[in-house]
Formats: structure tokens, C-alpha cells, sequence
């Protein structure tokens, strides 16, 4: 997912992001409303600024009712409609949720060499990953705000019967106020018995994806595990690894440990980095002792 980019946003914007989520400023906001335009109807919007290019395709932000109210609109680049076409079909099953992206409408083509789009609700913070990655890393009291919000979405997405399937701190996004959102689910899938094919990136990717296994929405915290590790450190410390080395680290239940963590943190680790049977679901996380408490 796009969004600011590092240099645009500056260590102490980031700072500034971190201690809002940590503060819980995004509580006291209101819930999302859908502006109104209608996207068959150009004439009721405008395409303010590109963005950038994302995994399935183009985004830019727009505004409706007369530049007061801002949105984002991804366009699918060639061959990825199918990817966009998903992704609208996930957002309308999952509907309004704090911690997951909003969407807002789409707009068919008209004839075949015109793109899907769809217009989504915009988050200016950024991406989580761009965040870390700025800051050299964030404590474990600033990774667990951050991971809270990250469970509440999951937890909802999951109640829907909905495996996300490709989280990584590039497809969560965080609002100037600290609200943590859940993006880019074109390689979701609603969940109708188990899953098999092969989804997701590197190094979050669960053990039983890599081995072929049948896997369920408990590959999605495997994934919370890797997205922990990655903001902690700045960077995902597996990211630069050869697929075929990090599918066998993988495989054998390896993970790359964080230094010095609190007890609590890692007993957590211990509760998503391992066998599905074992593995924690969204619901239960958020009762560790971990998220649960004020200082770990």
C-alpha cells in the first residue's frame, strides 16, 4: 500500500504519529462517513495527486463535496483487476470497521481498455513499515498500541470468515492520530474450508503456506509475529534472505528473535510462532498479558 513517504513525513512526524496511537488520541474520533459523490459521476469528485504505485495497481487521492472531504482511489494496473475486483468483494463482506479501511464505492469500466477502480477511505500517516523504518525501530509500548488496533482488525476479519492472507507492516496503515488500518486485501479470501494455495510475502508467511499444507486464518498471526519483529527492529531482519534459505528457517519454526525483549513479549512470541494447533487466534493475543498491560 502507498502513502507518504518517509521523507515526507520526517522522524518528527512519525514521532508524533507513535505518541498519538499510544495515547489513544484515535479513540475520540468519529467513525468513518461516506462522503458524498457518486463514482459514475466524474463531475462529483476530483483527482487532487498521484500517490503512487502499489502491488495491483495505481493510487492517488481525490476529494468530493467541494475539496472538503479527501479520499483515496486505487486504479488496477493491466492483469490485476481480478486482485481489485477481490478486494471490493472483502471490503463489502467486512463492512465499516475502525482498524480496517473503509471503501467508499466503485467504478465499472465502460468498455475494455478502461481500469477498475475503486474509491477507499484515505489514511495520511502512512504504512507501518515506512514508520519503523523512520524511527530505527519503536519499544515494546509503542509496538503494543500499534498491535492492539493491528488484533482488533484481524479479530473482525477473521469473525467474517476472512483470511487476509498478506499481512506485513506495508499493508497497515496509520492515521495522523495514531489509528492503525488494515489494507490491501486483493489476495484475501473469504474463507470456505481450508485454504492451500500459496499467498503472501517472505518472511511472514506462515510454515504450513511454505510446506503446501492446508492452513486456516491462524496463518495471519504468524504474520502479527513478523510485523512485531519488523517494528521493533525498523526492518523485517529476514527480508534480504534467498527464498529458498527463509522457506527452510521457516519450515522448521525458526524466527528471527528480537534482542533484550520483556518476558511477556517473549512468551507471546512463543504463542503465534509456532504449530497451527497451537498457535494463538486473534481473540486470545489480545488477552495475552502482553497487550494487556500497561508496561511489559
Amino acid at each position: 500500500m502507498v502513502g507518504p513517504t518517509p521523507d515526507e513525513l520526517g522522524i518528527a512526524g512519525y514521532a508524533h504519529i507513535v505518541n498519538a496511537c499510544c495515547r489513544g488520541v484515535w479513540c475520540a474520533e468519529s467513525p468513518v462517513v461516506r462522503p458524498s459523490f457518486d463514482p459514475n459521476n466524474p463531475d462529483t469528485y476530483h483527482v487532487e495527486q498521484w500517490l503512487g504505485q502499489g502491488a495491483f495497481g495505481t493510487v492517488s487521492i481525490v476529494t468530493a463535496e467541494n475539496g472538503t472531504r479527501v479520499m483515496a482511489v486505487k486504479m488496477a494496473s493491466s492483469g490485476k483487476e481480478a486482485a481489485l475486483r477481490n478486494e471490493v468483494d472483502v471490503l463489502n463482506k467486512l463492512g465499516i470497521h475502525r482498524n480496517i479501511v473503509t471503501l467508499f464505492g466503485m467504478l465499472e469500466p465502460t468498455s475494455a481498455w478502461e481500469p477498475v477502480r475503486f474509491f477507499m477511505e484515505y489514511v495520511g500517516g502512512g504504512t507501518i513499515a515506512a514508520l519503523a523504518q523512520s524511527l530505527a525501530g519503536v519499544s515494546e509500548e509503542e509496538a503494543r498500541a500499534i498491535i492492539r488496533q493491528l488484533l482488533y482488525g484481524l479479530e473482525h476479519i477473521h469473525a467474517q470468515k476472512v483470511i487476509h492472507r498478506d499481512i506485513k507492516g506495508a499493508n497497515i496503515l496509520i492515521s495522523p492520530t495514531g489509528c492503525v488500518k488494515i489494507a490491501d486485501l486483493g489476495i484475501s479470501r473469504i474463507h470456505i474450508g481450508d485454504a492451500k494455495s500459496f499467498a503472501g510475502s517472505g518472511p511472514y508467511i506462515a510454515p504450513e503456506v511454505y510446506t503446501g499444507s492446508r492452513y486456516d486464518s491462524k496463518i495471519d498471526l504468524w504474520s502479527v509475529g513478523g510485523v512485531i519483529v519488523e517494528i521493533l527492529h525498523g526492518t523485517h531482519p529476514w527480508a534480504g534472505i534467498p527464498a529458498m534459505s527463509l522457506c527452510l528457517k521457516v519450515s522448521r519454526f525458526e524466527f528471527p528473535k528480537p534482542d533484550k525483549v520483556s518476558p511477556t513479549l517473549e512468551n507471546l512470541f512463543s504463542k503465534v510462532f509456532c504449530a497451527p494447533n497451537d498457535r494463538h487466534s486473534a481473540t486470545m493475543l489480545l488477552g495475552h498479558p502482553w497487550l494487556t498491560t500497561s508496561a511489559a
